[in-house]
C-alpha cells in the first residue's frame, strides 16, 4: 500500500507540474537557476532607430540546442563589414568553435549560407579553465570547403581567457584577477548595476563573445553636466531590456552585442507577445 500511496503521489506531482501556467512553470525554474532565463526566453531580433521607424533589423536564428546559428541584417550588404551577416559554429562538445562576419551565398540552390567571409574568430579549449580567441581578417571565399583553420593567415589577435568554475573570466592575458560581487557582478570601479536582466545571459555564447558574465546591467555613471543614468527604458514582464535610448549627448554611447554609439536599440524575445517582430513602440 504505502508503494502504492508513493507512486500515486509521483503520478501527481507529474501531473500538476504539467498542467501548472508556462509563466509559473518558468518562474519555478528561474528560483531553483537564476541562469536559465535563456531555456525559455532568448533573443530574436535586433532593431535600429526610433520605434515605429526602424532603419535596420537583425534576425536571429538558432540551433536544436538553443545556440545562436545566424544573425541575418534586414539591409543588402552594401556597407561592407558593417551590414555583414554573422554565422556560428560549434565543436562536438556544443562549445562555440568559430564566429563569421561575412557575405551572404547568393548562389542559386545552394544550402551553403556563407559568400566571403570578412572576419573571422576562432576559439579553442586547451583545457577546462582556458579559452583562446584567434581573430582572422580573413577576406576569402567562404564556400565549401571552408578552411579549418584559416589556411596559413597569421591572427591579427589573440586573446586567452582563464575562467572559474562557473565558466566566468577571471583573467584576460594574464592581467590581474577580475572579482565579481555577491550578486555576480563585475566588479568595476565607479560602476554600480541595476535590478534586471543583463540580456548576455540569455545564452553563454553572448557571454563568451563580448566578456559579460554579469547578472545585471550597469548603470552609466554620473557626470558634471548629467546625473547618473541607465541606456535602458524599457523592460518585459521578466526585466530583460527591450528598448535603449542614448541620453549621454555624445560623452557615451550604447555599446550593446555587435553595435557601437547606438542611439537607439530595440531587442525582442521568443518570450514576448510577438517574437521574431519589431520590440515594442
Amino acid at each position: 500500500m504505502r508503494i502504492l500511496l508513493r507512486a500515486f503521489f509521483a503520478v501527481a506531482v507529474a501531473m500538476a507540474w504539467l498542467i501548472l501556467p508556462s509563466c509559473r512553470k518558468e518562474r519555478l525554474l528561474l528560483e531553483k537557476d537564476p541562469d536559465a532565463i535563456g531555456q525559455f526566453c532568448r533573443i530574436d531580433t535586433f532593431s535600429f532607430g526610433p520605434p515605429g521607424s526602424y532603419y535596420d533589423q537583425v534576425f536571429i536564428t538558432y540551433n536544436l540546442h538553443g545556440d545562436p546559428m545566424t544573425m541575418t541584417s534586414s539591409v543588402p550588404d552594401e556597407g561592407g563589414e558593417l551590414y555583414d551577416n554573422i554565422f556560428f559554429r560549434y565543436d562536438n562538445s556544443g562549445r562555440l568553435r568559430d564566429c563569421f562576419f561575412a557575405s551572404p551565398n547568393l548562389e542559386p540552390n545552394t544550402p551553403f549560407p556563407i559568400g566571403s567571409i570578412d572576419l573571422w574568430h576562432r576559439f579553442t579549449y586547451p583545457s577546462p579553465h582556458v579559452i583562446i580567441d584567434s581573430f582572422f581578417n580573413y577576406d576569402g571565399p567562404g564556400i565549401p570547403p571552408v578552411e579549418n583553420p584559416p589556411g596559413t593567415n597569421q591572427p591579427v589577435g589573440v586573446t586567452t581567457y582563464e575562467v572559474d568554475k562557473e565558466g566566468r573570466t577571471i583573467r584576460t592575458n594574464g592581467s590581474s584577477i577580475t572579482t565579481y560581487d555577491n550578486r555576480g557582478n563585475v566588479v568595476i570601479p565607479g560602476i554600480v548595476y541595476d535590478n534586471k536582466v543583463n540580456p548576455y545571459r540569455t545564452n553563454k555564447v553572448w557571454q563568451l563573445l563580448f566578456q559579460d558574465y554579469s547578472m545585471n546591467n550597469p548603470i552609466v555613471p554620473a557626470t558634471a553636466y548629467r546625473p547618473a543614468t541607465s541606456y535602458i527604458v524599457n523592460f518585459n514582464k521578466w526585466g530583460l531590456p527591450l528598448a535603449y535610448h542614448d541620453f549621454s549627448e555624445g560623452d557615451f554611447g550604447v555599446n550593446l552585442f555587435f553595435y557601437i554609439e547606438v542611439e537607439n536599440l530595440g531587442i525582442s524575445y521568443s518570450c514576448d507577445q510577438k517574437p521574431g517582430k519589431s520590440a515594442p513602440e
